[in-house]
């Protein structure tokens, strides 16, 4: 196997990981996921202008990459993504949840390391996800930072 199908197989794990984990999440929820996850707080407006999109966009798309029940949520509301309101009502800063950093450390994580560790994340992903404490463990805690 060559570099360029070992990289091509180690970005489709990633991204079935993904699937697995948020099903249906866009490539562009995804992208805003991991700009969200690399400058925690970032504004609605500032996120709109890093990926080019509409503000619309962005707000759509993070409201359904919220928790069900949060205000403002949309379905299918995977849990990814937190809204911070800040001291101005109309300004709204995102950051990440515990799954949703965790799914960004997941996908960078095997994409780095050459996929190690990617079924012991995904493990503690679903544990997140069933509402379970992943125990303090950091499996992927030498993973180089994003």
């Amino acid at each position: 196997m060559n570099d360029a199908d070992h990289a091509a197989d180690l970005l489709l794990a990633a991204l079935a990981e993904v699937e697995r984990v948020a099903p249906g999440l866009s490539l562009g929820q995804l992208t805003m996921l991991l700009h969200v996850v690399r400058r925690e707080g970032v504004r609605i407006s500032d996120l709109a202008r890093l990926g080019g999109w509409s503000e619309s966009r962005v707000s759509r798309s993070v409201r359904a990459m919220t928790t069900a029940g949060e205000p403002g949520a949309l379905p299918p509301a995977y849990g990814l993504v937190e809204i911070l309101r800040g001291g101005d009502a109309r300004v709204r800063h995102l950051v990440p949840t515990i799954m949703g950093a965790a799914l960004a450390k997941s996908l960078m994580c095997s994409v780095d390391s050459g996929g190690l560790g990617l079924r012991d994340e995904a493990m503690s992903l679903e544990a997140l996800r069933r509402g379970a404490s992943s125990g303090g463990g950091d499996q992927q805690s030498e993973c180089r930072s994003f």
